[in-house]
């Protein structure tokens, strides 16, 4: 339900809701639109759908090319190709083509012949090397914006405030302390976190600060490439990803989709600050959980709230 403290904006193609904990009304009114404007404009650098996009410019550019980027485009280049090496390619911004094609229906899995692109930090610049790379940021674009308002909406002093993009996105900013994530229990249910993270029926994900990203059967569809090998993979039916930031749970939870769960656990190891859950059979709610960013306790609050994508299914404690 919407209230003097919560507020929508549509863009990236899904809906933006953002929430304070308190606040004056016209206060976080201002601050949010701040925040929703940045978001547009970082779309007309990221969207692949726009052909003024830095992102459509990268895509055109020959073996040898080079472009100078925004330092918004180039950061979020930056972190999306550091989360290609961290996940040994299970998250890949370079599959444009392959995306369209499986929107389209082609049965055709073969992995598009790519390049492979160039940073230079010093000159915020970007290389194609060899073949052209036709990038899709679609999967780190909404965390990556959520992330950007929250340094913006920090200057504004809000408070604790939960920022939500189409649903799969989630960042908690603006408390003084806690974890990234931590499973609820019973024991810390009346501990001072104030946003909790449905999950399935029974359980929940309480947020102090840091993100929780989501990807799905739901959302991804039943056929899931391995971009690894062009070949479907066996997914799970949810992955949740949790982590500082918000557009790295949402790279990882794409990973996780098609990561076995060998490979995540060792990611969850060399990353302690990143927790895992699986869903792996969306007829039941057994879930299976990685890393030290869940706690140490395997007890989960049970939610009166239906299993949902939708940031309705996040709720203040």
């Amino acid at each position: 339900m919407s209230s003097p403290l919560h507020h929508r904006h549509h863009a990236m193609a899904t809906w933006f809701e953002f929430r304070a904990a308190e606040g004056e009304i016209k206060y976080v009114q201002q601050a949010f639109g701040e925040a929703f404007r940045l978001i547009d404009r970082l779309e007309e650098l990221l969207s692949r759908y726009r052909e003024t996009s830095e992102v459509c410019a990268i895509g055109q550019l020959a073996p040898g090319e080079s472009l100078v980027l925004h330092a918004d485009t180039f950061r979020c280049l930056e972190l999306a190709l550091e989360m290609a090496e961290l996940t040994g390619g299970a998250f890949d911004p370079a599959l444009g083509a392959a995306v369209d094609r499986q929107r389209s229906g082609s049965l055709d899995t073969e992995l598009p012949v790519r390049g492979r692109l160039l940073l230079d930090p010093s000159g915020r610049s970007v290389t194609c090397d060899a073949a052209p790379v036709s990038l899709d940021l679609g999967a780190i674009g909404k965390g990556f914006a959520l992330d950007l308002a929250a340094e913006l909406l920090a200057e504004w002093d809000l408070g604790p405030c939960l920022l939500v993009g189409g649903g799969s996105s989630i960042l908690a900013v603006g408390n003084a302390s806690g974890n990234a994530g931590e499973a609820v229990t019973a024991a810390s249910r009346s501990a001072a976190h104030p946003w909790e993270v449905t999950l399935t029926s029974d359980s929940s994900v309480r947020l102090m600060r840091g993100s929780v990203g989501c990807s799905g059967l739901a959302v991804k569809g039943s056929h899931i490439l391995d971009p690894r090998t062009g070949t479907p993979a066996q997914t799970p039916a949810r992955a949740w990803a949790l982590a500082a930031n918000a557009a790295v749970s949402d790279a990882l939870s794409t990973a996780f989709m098609v990561l076995s769960r060998d490979e995540i656990a060792a990611l969850c190891d060399q990353r302690p600050e990143v927790g895992a859950i699986l869903q792996p059979d969306a007829a039941s709610e057994e879930l299976v959980r990685f890393g030290k960013a869940l706690g140490v306790t395997h007890q989960f609050v049970r939610s009166t709230q239906a299993p949902s994508l939708n940031p309705a299914a996040v709720r203040r404690t």
